[in-house]
């Protein structure tokens, strides 16, 4: 159960942010609920970890909230950032650009005002953990967090939308481009024909990412072409570099979205705050196990962030 909160940006967007409490264990063992979880009120320096979603959903999705659920039992205050359009309605036509960090850093602004003694963690997954490492990388995310983690982060847009080119996968991200971001705000985006010259019949036939963003995010953005648009989202050497906060950068090696090959495995190794860690298997934010697979509950992360904490 989450609790909403409705941060407005200064162009008159909105992204939300949705919060949920620690919880802790019944220890009554003659008790029917011994070993249960259950919510409690934390003070206001409980460590707090933030979360970004990726680029099909945020606090709604499955992944995000199991993420969330281990997060509160290991004494975590979660928050998930909900970008543009993402798990709620647009408040002007101008959706989610992950290219641009500006919302970013608004929402983490935000909440470091609001618990301004409490220790902030970072996980991002897909995207979301595409937007942290350029954050982090950059002058306004230095000593933000205390630690960061990256689950099945794509580090180039442009090699990966290359790799799923014909594809489930790009069948997949289109699909949802248009279940929950395009269709739900299409009448906001009506306005686009005439100040855009966007076409939404025309976006609605498209059969490949290239050819949505063209029709859609350039001419909205003003973009020269989609490579411009995605060279925006490319992690660089220098944010590689920059980083100087712990940060674990955990991939596999058969995710088929998030290409290993555009990954600088050596650049990151060569920053003695990131630790690279690499499976043979895995798949994008998967990672499932046991002989009745279930989705696995990072607990790496948490020893990861935990020590983090503890050194710093």
């Amino acid at each position: 159960r989450f609790t909403r909160e409705h941060l407005p940006l200064p162009d008159g967007g909105q992204i939300t942010l949705d919060w949920t409490l620690p919880t802790r264990p019944v220890v009554y063992a003659g008790s029917p609920l011994f070993g249960e979880h259950y919510p409690y009120q934390a003070p206001n320096d409980t460590k707090i970890m933030f979360i970004i979603h990726g680029l099909t959903g945020g606090s709604e999705t499955s992944y995000i909230q199991q993420l969330v659920d281990s997060a509160r039992r290991k004494g975590y205050r979660p928050v998930v950032m909900n970008q543009r359009g993402v798990n709620q309605a647009l408040t002007t036509p101008m959706p989610f650009h992950g290219g641009f960090l500006g919302d970013l850093e608004h929402a983490i602004a935000h909440v470091k005002k609001k618990y301004p003694d409490a220790p902030m963690v970072a996980v991002g997954t897909s995207f979301g953990g595409n937007q942290l490492m350029r954050y982090m990388g950059s002058e306004a995310g230095k000593n933000t967090f205390e630690a960061g983690v990256l689950l099945s982060a794509p580090f180039d847009l442009d090699d990966c939308v290359d790799t799923i080119q014909d594809t489930v996968y790009e069948e997949f991200f289109i699909r949802s481009y248009f279940e929950k971001n395009f269709l739900p705000n299409v009448d906001i985006f009506q306005s686009l024909t005439e100040t855009h010259g966007i076409n939404l019949e025309e976006i609605m036939k498209v059969k490949s990412l290239r050819d949505y963003h063209s029709l859609f995010t350039v001419k909205l953005y003003e973009h020269k072409d989609v490579r411009e648009y995605f060279l925006h989202s490319k992690i660089f050497d220098h944010h590689i570099k920059n980083v100087n906060s712990p940060l674990l950068v955990l991939h596999a090696k058969d995710d088929p979205i998030a290409c290993a090959k555009s990954i600088p495995v050596d650049n990151l190794r060569s920053n003695p705050n990131i630790i690279y860690a690499e499976t043979t298997h895995g798949g994008h934010l998967c990672w499932f196990s046991g002989v009745n697979p279930q989705r696995v509950n990072f607990y790496s992360i948490y020893s990861f962030l935990t020590l983090s904490l503890v050194v710093q």
